[in-house]
């Protein structure tokens, strides 16, 4: 995603003498160069995380949710409302799923 919105960047606002390399088989024409301090602000807005509902738990106010963490969505449980998760899963390849 990260690199999708970089390359979005180059395309518009391009330039020859700018301090981001280019595709070579990019043509830019007019248009002003961007500086690196830019791309490299770009980054606190393409990464972030988001939660995905997994299950909730039979008799208890807990839930199993999956979140990234690193570059691998793990499994985390959350014990009550607006509480904080506490990650369950430790694995190298991401999980795909969780049930109580």
């Amino acid at each position: 995603m990260k690199s999708l919105f970089i390359l979005l960047v180059l395309f518009v606002f391009g330039s020859h003498a700018g301090d981001l390399p280019f595709p070579e088989n990019l043509i830019v024409d007019a248009i002003p160069p961007i500086p690196s301090a830019i791309v490299e602000g770009v980054g606190r807005y393409s990464e972030f995380r988001s939660a995905v509902f997994l299950d909730w738990h039979p008799t208890k106010v807990e839930m199993l949710i999956s979140t990234r963490f690193a570059d691998v969505p793990q499994v985390h449980l959350v014990k009550q409302p607006g509480g904080a998760r506490t990650q369950l899963t430790f694995l190298p390849e991401r999980v795909a799923g969780a049930t109580f």
